[in-house]
């Protein structure tokens, strides 16, 4: 599902009736599927950033839980510019951008019920602290370095484990990014 006010979260200095009204704004784009729905599972992902082939079903696949979150450890990194890659993993207690946030239907529509959910997210740092958070497999998403990146720069991580030759080629295959440069190994 795809929304076009702006994160349905709070963005960090943001005033809590923005975050309202842009959450506002957002459920009524999505009320069409709001029949029958007892659960909803709200993925949030940056337009530059990817999953794996296989993490939707996954996520899918997570028993639902009050105040519960899915998280992934560990992302890896590619700089599309030199096309180089890293296995990026944070032993901290805070969380990458790759989270699902677990919401009863009737609670994820109703924006006022919602906010109430959210209030304290102001990033995904968080939400390993503001939820009940699981915890998923490790190499199933994907951050993009391009130039243009908010907050993500590559010497922010190029300290961590490089990903080369036949995995490399294995990771961006999996990704569906089979047609990037010949010269992936080499990198």
């Amino acid at each position: 599902i795809f929304t076009f006010f702006g994160r349905p979260h709070r963005i960090p200095r943001s005033r809590a009736h923005s975050t309202k009204e842009r959450l506002r704004k957002n459920l009524i784009e999505l009320e069409k599927f709001k029949e029958g729905k007892e659960f909803v599972y709200f993925t949030a992902i940056d337009s530059d950033d990817m999953f794996h082939k296989d993490a939707v079903q996954e996520i899918q696949c997570c028993d639902y839980k009050d105040n519960g979150a899915l998280y992934y450890p560990n992302t890896y990194v590619l700089d599309l510019r030199t096309q180089k890659m890293i296995d990026y993993y944070t032993k901290l207690k805070f969380c990458l951008p790759f989270y699902t946030l677990l919401f009863r239907g009737e609670t994820f529509f109703d924006h006022e019920k919602h906010f109430e959910v959210i209030k304290n997210l102001e990033n995904h740092l968080l939400v390993t602290r503001a939820f009940d958070a699981f915890r998923l497999k490790n190499g199933m998403c994907m951050m993009t370095i391009h130039g243009y990146n908010a907050s993500s720069r590559w010497g922010t991580v190029e300290k961590k484990r490089k990903v080369n030759g036949e995995e490399k080629l294995k990771v961006l295959k999996d990704f569906g990014l089979n047609n990037l440069k010949k010269n992936v190994d080499k990198q």
